[in-house]
């Protein structure tokens, strides 16, 4: 695939090779997490010693999770001038 073809759809290239003959690393800039690679990270991983790439996926997901439970949780209105309790 032509690299203009990949940034006119939008993706941005972030990572060649050494030579800078070849595409790598490309990613999505309007989507929250997105990248896309040629390189193969998990040969580089192990469970207790994941490779940066899976580890920063996995702290993105914990992140987008929080926020959306906050979103997700009903919010407490209370009127104005109203303490409280107060017909309690």
């Amino acid at each position: 695939m032509d690299q203009n073809t990949l940034t006119n759809a939008g993706l941005r290239i972030t990572g060649r090779t050494p030579d800078e003959n070849y595409v790598e690393i490309i990613e999505a800039p309007e989507h929250p997490w997105f990248l896309g690679c040629q390189f193969h990270p998990e040969f580089k991983s192990k469970p207790l010693e994941p490779h940066p790439l899976f580890a920063a996926f996995i702290g993105a997901a914990l992140e987008h999770k929080k926020i959306l439970s906050r979103a997700a949780e009903p919010q407490r209105v209370q009127a104005v001038g109203v303490a409280p309790h107060a017909n309690a």
